[in-house]
């Protein structure tokens, strides 16, 4: 017997059907309020992090150039570059690396004269404001594409204290920021991290095949989103340094990328996704009702 050849069967059928719709819709309406806020949330916490990414480039900023100061105040280093005499040089080149903790360092003495050099990649690190200046006593802090990825560079003058200084020379140190790391700052901060400039990636946590991907984002001016292999991530892009007068024009400016995956942190939400539609569909019920034996006396 059919299923509505009664009229208690097809106020059953009805009652069925006008449950299961409501049912639905509340499970669309929670998902979309809860997608939102989790979105919200995922935003507010990757401007967290840039902040916090920001604050630490600050401090190791800080910290590199007290070091070089430190160096470059040494007597030893100072009667050594007076000599201009690059064999007398070198030999401190390597062993204030060590002391700095610096993956490349250069001295310049006069007129921006090299005398030494030390650490692999040290040929690409160069300082044009202060090599053409030969009586600056700026403190030098600034970022610059490398090889290796994207190397920070810190200078200071190496000078006698007189009125004018007697400036002797520079001491040059870089600090690369790789692949290696970049995954320092993923476990301090949870997230993935990639360094770049102008259109490319210089470094990443993220896989060589993503890189593509990443360098459409690089100039974004606010929280982006961009698609990697299944995954959505949000983007936050933010420039190393500002732009220098003296860089050259068509130097792009270092950026580091903060991301975190939407797909990741809205894949809670699955059971509730829209599909309900065609798995609570009426044709679906029906289906199952008509199954069910005639409730008919």
């Amino acid at each position: 017997m059919p299923l509505t050849s009664s009229l208690t069967n097809r106020i059953f059928v009805a009652c069925t059907l006008l449950a299961t719709l409501s049912l639905g819709f509340a499970f669309y309406y929670v998902n979309a309020r809860a997608t939102s806020e989790a979105e919200a949330e995922l935003r507010r916490g990757l401007n967290e992090v840039g902040s916090l990414v920001d604050q630490n480039r600050a401090g190791l900023t800080d910290t590199f150039t007290r070091l070089a100061r430190l160096v470059a105040d040494l007597p030893k280093l100072k009667a050594a570059v007076e000599t201009g005499d690059p064999p007398t040089v070198q030999p401190l080149a390597d062993e204030y690396r060590d002391q700095v903790k610096a993956d490349v360092l250069i001295l310049t003495g006069r007129h921006g004269a090299l005398l030494g050099t030390s650490g692999a990649g040290a040929e690409e690190l160069t300082v044009p404001a202060a090599l053409k200046d030969a009586d600056s006593v700026d403190e030098i802090s600034t970022f610059a594409p490398h090889s290796r990825g994207v190397v920070q560079v810190v200078s200071v003058p190496i000078f006698i204290q007189r009125d004018p200084p007697d400036v002797l020379g520079r001491l040059t140190v870089g600090f690369f920021l790789d692949d290696r790391f970049a995954e320092q700052i993923k476990r301090l901060t949870a997230s993935e991290i990639a360094f770049g400039a102008g259109n490319r990636i210089l470094a990443s946590t993220l896989p060589a095949g993503s890189r593509d991907a990443l360098a459409s984002v690089i100039g974004a001016h606010d929280i982006a989103t961009v698609r990697i292999g299944d995954e959505d991530f949000l983007a936050l892009a933010q420039p190393l340094a500002s732009a220098s007068a003296d860089a050259p024009a068509t130097q792009a400016m270092p950026v580091v990328l903060t991301l975190r995956s939407r797909t990741e942190r809205l894949r809670f939400l699955t059971p509730f996704a829209p599909d309900w539609k065609a798995r609570w569909s009426s044709r679906c019920c029906w289906r199952r009702l008509s199954a069910m034996p005639s409730l008919a006396p």
